[in-house]
């Protein structure tokens, strides 16, 4: 048995790459991974890979993101072709829907589409190709719930981004007083979302009950950061990038996630993100955005932002009147329904492979 795995991004975009490969490793299963290194980064791994190497930024002009994807997708391809795998894994409905030739042709009932994100489901046509990959594939993935409500294939088995360490510290933030003057608020993560970081900031700006700080880097941080010095805004700090085994120490400086992205699309109003997973596994509060699944299923953890001159003042007097062993309650109800789902997953992924 021999599986490819393939995504269209970074590996430390991909945190959900690593449930498959764990899974392989612990069932000594041989495995490739294709990925692009949009980047231009140096990064880390202990498996078989097959690095696709062009840079890319998410503002870039269309086409020239569209020379870029042609020019991967015919990379995937030769990388297939010259690989006599006996499953194909392909993470997002993107690489799927450009790579539905070869996977119908050559892999059907061999192959699963991993869905992380809502991408191009509005247009008819790709659509019609998702619809008809999907109905081809072994079996099909989703991440959320909600992606059931824009996929044109209503079958899906569910599986969370869950990838903690069994020596993971939960407790690294809980374990630390809850009452504190000045609320640090973290972004962790690639840095996107412009104006509604913006917004929040015109809320929070030089409020000494805050703090705002960004890990991580993006399109954005250069702009934000502008922004704040033009401003004179003195309680918005950028730190740029981190490894992902500093993460846990960040959270554990951390009162409050920032997960505020709007609800202007489905990806937005349906995604439960990884922020989702580490608010109720590291047991901190969350600001999320109203009418999202975010926020429908995050129970006590979080809380709608709105911006409006009371924004701030309701940040502060919500965070100080949590009703704290609820809300450790709800969080460790999160994490084994979390954990249950992935378990069906598990069983459903150990059935295929060892059927072939």
């Amino acid at each position: 048995m021999k599986v490819c795995l393939i995504g269209i991004s970074n590996l430390f975009l991909m945190p959900y790459l690593f449930t498959y490969a764990k899974f392989f490793e612990e069932n000594a299963i041989d495995y490739d991974v294709i990925y692009w290194n949009r980047r231009n980064i140096e990064e880390h791994y202990n498996f078989s890979a097959y690095s696709f190497q062009a840079k890319i930024k998410d503002s870039s002009h269309k086409l020239i993101k569209l020379k870029d994807y042609l020019n991967y997708i015919q990379f995937v391809k030769r990388k297939l072709k010259s690989n006599n795998y006996d499953l194909v894994i392909v993470l997002t409905s993107l690489p799927a829907v450009l790579l539905s030739g070869i996977l119908i042709k050559h892999y059907s009932e061999k192959f699963i589409v991993d869905v992380r994100d809502y991408t191009y489901e509005h247009l008819l046509i790709y659509k019609i190709l998702l619809k008809k990959v999907l109905t081809k594939s072994a079996f099909n993935v989703i991440s959320s719930p909600g992606f059931i409500n824009f996929l044109p294939h209503k079958q899906a088995t569910l599986c969370h981004n869950l990838s903690y360490n069994a020596d993971s510290k939960r407790i690294i933030r809980s374990s630390r007083t809850r009452n504190v003057s000045s609320i640090k608020i973290t972004y962790v993560g690639s840095i996107m979302y412009y104006q509604q970081c913006i917004r929040f900031i015109g809320c929070i700006a030089n409020d000494k009950r805050f703090e705002f700080h960004f890990y991580g880097v993006g399109d954005y941080n250069s702009t934000i950061e502008n922004y704040c010095n033009e401003h004179n805004i003195h309680n918005v700090f950028m730190h740029g990038a981190y490894k992902p085994q500093e993460k846990e120490c960040i959270y554990g400086h951390t009162d409050i996630i920032f997960n505020v992205y709007g609800n202007d699309s489905n990806l937005l109003r349906y995604a439960l993100s990884n922020k989702f997973y580490d608010a109720a596994w590291y047991r901190i509060p969350i600001l999320v955005s109203d009418n999202t699944d975010m926020l429908n299923y995050s129970k006590s953890l979080s809380y709608p932002v709105q911006f409006d001159e009371n924004c701030a003042d309701n940040i502060f007097q919500w965070y100080h009147t949590i009703d704290w062993e609820k809300f450790n309650i709800d969080a460790q109800t999160i994490i084994e329904e979390a954990y249950a789902d992935n378990e069906k997953f598990y069983q459903k992924l150990g059935n295929l492979v060892y059927e072939k």
